[in-house]
This record gives structure tokens, sequence and C-alpha cells, in this order.
């Protein structure tokens, strides 16, 4: 195992100034293979700045040359264990707390990881393109952790928990076929997850008694929601682990709580790639195709980010580009709603008198219920939802 020298800017005299270069960096790392990640670092004081390494403890320090160390050798991303605390799981536990070893090993990976995405060139993209605030989705630990006090040195995950890198990475290379934009990159991402559903918190038999025929509601590593294909907590846990994705290619994102719907639902923000999934179960079915379904980061900077959580001007603004999208492919729960339940009574409804003001005039619900008619059949036949056919 590597340990990095525990000096610090004193021993960067050996180093010949650099335009931006930065003096809070402890020595250059004597193995040679590390030097090129030295020198990223030592050239862009706005990823130091952004990663706040000038803040790091020198354990910390040492797990980042060490992970750094074993991507070189193994020629994979790097990775960490999952915590103890994991495998002592209660019945429904949504958080874990992690030691500080256990924390320092995950986000050294996952920093660890996006320098060797960078200096490897493993995407066509670079962190350089990003300002601060964006660079801080990706390096900093608090996009990564529900808790992180290193004072303190406390330390925990809630929902799910990435504590792998190379996983995530993996998961993310098999959603993206060819790494073109970042733009395409995130819909290839969003089109991966729409074979999921929400998870079922609880079910009841026919005397409207609990059973226990339901979803596991535990935390939940990437891969295991990856290979379950549920999201157990609906937009709670489907908002970031389409941002981890994300991150793993290098990708900034963010998410917040409490805009959708004036309500406590979780949204996905990625500015740069100006995307917003507005609600994080909108991936579910539908027949909005994957490039169409995420809304525009600079709307909602404008008429969402702008107005107080729980404002209805907000709330309205959030749900704006999901109903043109409903107008434009109506789905099966529109052929069912419309045919089943009030023809355009039942648009009028679900359309104009909503809770937060209308979301179409009458002439593009006209328009749409002869649409309707016309793939329903005549209200004979409901088509199932194909988005991406």
């Amino acid at each position: 195992m590597y340990t990095a020298p525990l000096l610090f800017a004193t021993a960067c005299s050996s180093v010949p100034p650099s335009r931006g270069a930065d003096p809070c960096l402890p020595a250059a790392p004597k193995e040679k293979v590390l030097q090129p990640y030295y020198d990223f670092l030592s050239h862009n004081d706005k990823v130091v700045s952004a990663g706040k390494l000038c803040s790091f403890s020198p354990g910390l320090y040492d797990q980042l040359w060490n992970k750094l160390a074993e991507a070189e050798k193994t020629g994979l991303p790097p990775t960490a264990p999952i915590p103890q605390s994991f495998y002592q799981l209660e019945k429904e536990q949504v958080t874990i707390k992690v030691t500080q070893e256990e924390a320092y090993q995950i986000y050294a990976a996952h920093l660890a990881h996006s320098l060797w995405l960078e200096k490897k060139e493993i995407v066509p993209w670079s962190l350089l393109d990003y300002h601060e605030k964006q660079l801080e989705e990706i390096l900093q630990p608090s996009g990564l952790f529900n808790r992180w006090d290193d004072n303190k040195k406390e330390y925990s995950f809630h929902l799910l928990l990435d504590n792998s890198p190379q996983e995530t990475f993996a998961i993310a290379t098999e959603a993206v076929p060819s790494f073109s934009t970042q733009k395409a990159a995130m819909i290839d991402i969003i089109r991966s997850t729409r074979h999921f559903r929400h998870g079922i918190a609880w079910s009841y038999d026919g005397n409207g008694n609990p059973t226990d025929d339901h979803d596991p509601q535990e935390i939940v590593t990437m891969k295991t929601m990856e290979q379950e294909q549920v999201s157990r907590h609906g937009c709670q846990t489907m908002s970031p682990y389409i941002i981890q994705l994300g991150k793993s290619l290098n990708i900034p994102g963010r998410y917040i709580n409490g805009y959708y719907f004036g309500d406590g639902h979780r949204s996905a923000l990625f500015e740069f790639t100006d995307q917003v999934l507005a609600h994080g179960d909108d991936v579910y079915g539908g027949n909005t195709p994957s490039s169409k379904l995420m809304d525009s980061y600079t709307f909602w900077e404008k008429e969402v980010l702008s107005h107080p959580k729980g404002d209805p001007t907000a709330a309205h603004n959030t749900m704006v580009h999901n109903y043109k999208m409903y107008l434009k492919y109506p789905d099966y729960s529109m052929f069912y709603g419309y045919c089943k339940k009030g023809g355009m009574d039942w648009l009028i409804y679900a359309f104009i008198d909503e809770k937060f003001g209308p979301f179409a005039t009458m002439e593009e619900l006209r328009d749409v219920e002869k649409r309707i008619i016309d793939l329903s059949k005549n209200c004979t036949e409901f088509p199932k939802d194909k988005p991406d056919q």
C-alpha cells in the first residue's frame, strides 16, 4: 500500500512554479506513475478549490494516493468495500453510519476515479469544462454522503450507498454505448432506467389487511438497485441513482427536494447539460421518448428555483414539461382515463382543473382527443407504452 508523504506547503518548493499551482498540496508522490496526477492538481487550482483538497487530513491524502495507485496497477476504476454496518441492517433501516476509515476509503475512491478518468482520457470531456460549483458536485463528499463531518468524525449514507465507483462506472458504461457528449450520455442513462419500477412499501389483501408482499425498504447499493430494477423509495432513490451514474462519467449533477408538485418529491438537476429530471419517478413507463423526458435547467433556474419551496407558481412550473409531453405522446394511462373514466370530461379534469392551474387549452385537448380515439381504434384497444420504439 502506498503511503503519501505527510509534508505540506514547504515541500512544494521542489516543484517548479507554474501558473495556477496551489501551495496547499503535499509533496509529490515518489512513484512516477502518480506524478501526472500531482501535476494536474498543482496546475489546476480550480479543481483543488472545488474539491477542498487544502482541508484534507493526512489520512485522507494517504487514501487518495492509494486509490490512484490501485487504479494504475489494475487498469480499472478504484473501489472501496461495503461498510460493515451495511451487513447489520435492521428491517427497513434506511441510514447507516460508517467509520472514518470506511468513509475515507469510499470518498477517496470516488475522487481518485474522477482524476483517473481525466488523466486517462476515458471520456472525451474534461473536469476543466466545468465551473467551480459544478466541480463541487463531482468532487465534494456532500454529493455522496448523507453526512460528512470530519471534525466530529461522523459519516453516514441514506437510502442509497455508492461505495464503489468501479461498480457504478460499470453500470454507466453498460448504459452509454458511446461517449459523444455529456447530454447524450445522460439521455442514455435515463433510457437505461425506463424498465425500472417504483418500490412497493406496503400491500393489502382482499380484506384490506396488510401483507408481507412488498419490496425491501432498506438502504440499497447501486449494484443491487440495478439488479433489482426497482427504486425502493421511488423518486428519493431514483434521482440520486441517476446522478451517481452521471458523476461516474464526470458529469456534474445534484438533487433537490420539495419543488416538484410543491411537495417532498426529489428532482435531479444537471446544469451543465441543461437537463432536469423533474421527478425521479418520471422514468417509469409512459410514452415520452427518453430523449424528451427531461426538462430544461435554464427554464427551472428562471421559473422554478427563483421561487421558494412550496410556492404554487414554482410547483406548477415543475410540471409544465411533463404535461406537454403527455399531450404530445399520449400513453396507456391517458387511453384508459379517456376511454374508461369520462372522455373529454376526464381530460378537462386532468389537464385544466388541476390543483396548480391549467396545463392545456381546450384546443390542445380536442387535438389529443382525436389522437387518442385514432390510436385506440375508438377505445377498443389500449396500445402498450413503448417510449423508445
